[in-house]
């Protein structure tokens, strides 16, 4: 019962985040929608709080033994499209994302539960994969299969936004002088990485 509340959550949130996507694109066309939407500071500041809001709930600490398909795939969209709103709200230009992400006040949370966020679709990628190891190639179901394409393909997005984001010297630098990460964070987040590297290899 608790699973279909939290997936029914999960479910509106993406839902309007896929909906903000599609307004902000509408925008480049529209002058109107544009003008509140990207052009307005008030309403681009409460659109990243938004996201920064999103990311520190994906992060959130809960048991994540037994967590259904829907719940895993729902969970690694909403973390993959709203990093990726982030580039649609500010810039397609990395270097300008840094410059206003680095400016904001709440960085330092937003790159922690970023992070961590990311991690966890990571730890439910090997869980999956550790899985079907385990079963013969003829007891895999289309299903799941499925299942894993998406979860490799929502966890490359995330990493690929985090890995261009982490290249900006600025955003480097600023990680650096607040100690945003401890070493067992970073440590742990690039054998994520690595992980990751090995999994699109094989597959």
């Amino acid at each position: 019962m608790a699973w279909e509340r939290e997936k029914s959550t999960f479910k509106y949130l993406l839902c309007g985040i896929l909906l903000l996507h599609s307004m902000c694109d509408l925008a480049s066309r529209v002058p109107k929608i544009e003008q509140i939407l990207l052009d307005d500071v008030k309403v681009s500041e409460q659109l990243i709080d938004l996201v920064f809001y999103l990311l520190i709930v994906l992060a959130s600490d809960r048991q994540e033994h037994q967590v259904p398909n829907d719940m895993i795939l729902l969970h690694s969209a909403l973390v993959a499209c709203s990093l990726k709103l982030l580039t649609v709200i500010i810039s397609p230009q990395w270097q300008e994302v840094a410059q206003v992400l680095t400016a904001y006040y709440k960085i330092d949370v937003f790159m922690e539960a970023a992070f961590t966020a990311v991690c966890k679709d990571i730890k439910f990628l090997q869980t999956k994969l550790s899985a079907q190891s385990a079963e013969s190639s003829g007891n895999i179901t289309p299903t799941n299969e499925e299942t894993l394409n998406h979860l490799c393909q929502q966890c490359e997005s995330s990493l690929k936004f985090l890995h261009s984001l982490c290249q900006q010297k600025l955003l480097r630098e600023r990680i650096v002088k607040n100690k945003v990460f401890s070493l067992n964070t970073c440590f742990s987040f690039f054998s994520w990485i690595k992980l990751f590297e090995i999994v699109i290899f094989a597959l």
